[in-house]
């Protein structure tokens, strides 16, 4: 499908001409497959290495890029309440197919959560009256099945010529549960292999761009990709982190590596300087998991859910907009930046925190809603018995997959803990050092 060079919202900054932007060589070297379609002449993507945008791209169904691409009215929809994966990824999406000259809105039927708001273009996402007025003959749903996304787009998608559904979820969309009529195209990607519908919207994506026969400028790639990395972050650490695969770290180091994202201090909400806060911490991550995963060690240690409750308070004191999932997210990156500053490759996750109806309902009665007991938080590494010792330092039981017997700890102490720890390491290792007694 050719597409004209001068077509599009945002053409004079995304286009460039074939001629003058080469496709990457083939590395004969790697194994996962390199597709043509994905990797030709036409699709310019960071350099081959780790399996990351080529691979999800070779995942997508050829009837899902054929729908994708296809002419008129699109609108794209994320799930309702939504979280950041389903507005990122169906602004990205979106973004794609302006990008390709090919019109498009996105819509979420939710008010988008503080973190992806600093990612988001005035005016991006549509409202219900806009949705209405469009009557798109094409309607994607990206991390839902349909049955969460408000009555305009349900509306909107009754009467579209074609429905396309990308969902990382355990679903099954028919005619029928959509409330479809039969003669209604109906093309369905399910994928619970990923761990954000993003990596699915990454495909798509980069299917999308080769199969048009298009080249983007770097800052075209940065528009479509910058909202995705943030959605893949949000959706592997945290709540979902027992879901966590090294495939999410593989696409996000490649992203990162490639320049083509220049990461935004305000990226999924996490404070100023986050972008090298992540690209350290995915450093780290990509030796311990992408090249020895299944072989980590695993320890695992708790907080008292009611010394969080305090945190979040007093954080909610000055900046009201404040979720329980952000103090999560701050506790983390409290010790995990201080473990990997000391030179440790770790990764520090929250798990059986709370599921995301939990979450949801937590405005309404906030203390009802927290869990009982602790939050447990799990410790990730591939340098022996480095997870098990920090957990066990942390106040858990040290032991793989055992939680600790901590009841009551404070955020600040663990803090300390983890200085100490390290202070502690670091004087062993100076001392082996010092009478030639190898690593510990």
């Amino acid at each position: 499908m050719a597409v004209s060079p001068l077509s599009g919202p945002r053409a004079h900054q995304l286009f460039a001409h074939a001629a003058t932007m080469a496709g990457p060589a083939v590395d004969p070297t790697e194994k996962a497959p390199r597709m043509p379609e994905v990797n030709g002449p036409h699709c310019v993507l960071p350099r081959p290495g780790l399996p990351g945008p080529e691979a999800w791209a070779a995942r997508v169904p050829e009837a899902v890029v054929q729908a994708f691409l296809q002419a008129g009215s699109c609108l794209v929809v994320g799930d309702a309440p939504g979280d950041p994966d389903c507005f990122c990824s169906a602004v990205a999406l979106a973004r794609t197919r302006q990008a390709l000259g090919l019109p498009a809105e996105a819509h979420v039927d939710a008010v988008a959560p503080r973190q992806v708001q600093g990612i988001l273009q005035k005016g991006e996402l549509v409202d219900g009256a806009r949705v209405k007025a469009l009557a798109p003959e094409t309607v994607v749903l990206v991390d839902n099945d349909g049955t969460r996304v408000g009555p305009a787009a349900t509306e909107a998608m009754r009467g579209a010529k074609r429905v396309v559904v990308i969902d990382h979820h355990d679903v099954n969309p028919t005619h029928e549960s959509l409330g479809l009529s039969p003669k209604t195209e109906l093309v369905v990607w399910k994928d619970t292999g990923a761990d954000a519908a993003a990596l699915m919207a990454l495909g798509t994506a980069v299917r999308a761009v080769s199969s048009a026969q298009v080249n983007l400028l770097q800052e075209g790639w940065q528009e479509i990709l910058e909202p995705l990395v943030a959605a893949m972050y949000s959706d592997t650490r945290g709540f979902e982190a027992d879901r966590t695969r090294p495939a999410t770290t593989q696409v996000l180091m490649r992203l990162l590596d490639s320049k083509a994202v220049r990461l935004r201090s305000t990226l999924a909400g996490f404070g100023g300087g986050v972008g090298a806060e992540v690209r350290r911490a995915l450093g780290a991550a990509i030796q311990e998991e992408a090249q020895a995963y299944g072989k980590e060690k695993l320890g695992v240690f708790t907080l008292a859910s009611t010394d969080l409750l305090g945190a979040w308070t007093a954080a909610q004191a000055e900046a009201p907009e404040i979720t329980w999932s952000d103090v999560l997210f701050m506790a983390l990156d409290h010790v995990e930046a201080r473990v990997r500053d000391a030179g440790y490759h770790v990764s520090v996750f929250a798990t059986g925190a709370r599921d995301a109806e939990a979450e949801r309902r937590l405005s309404e009665d906030a203390l009802a809603q927290l869990p009982r007991g602790a939050v447990k938080f799990s410790v990730r590494t591939t340098e022996g018995a480095l997870a098990p010792a920090l957990a066990q330092a942390l106040g858990g039981g040290g032991k793989p997959h055992e939680g600790g017997g901590v009841s009551a700890e404070r955020v600040e102490s663990v803090v300390a803990k983890t200085h100490a720890w390290m202070k502690g390491r670091a004087q062993l290792a100076a001392h082996a050092a010092r009478f030639n007694m190898g690593s510990l």
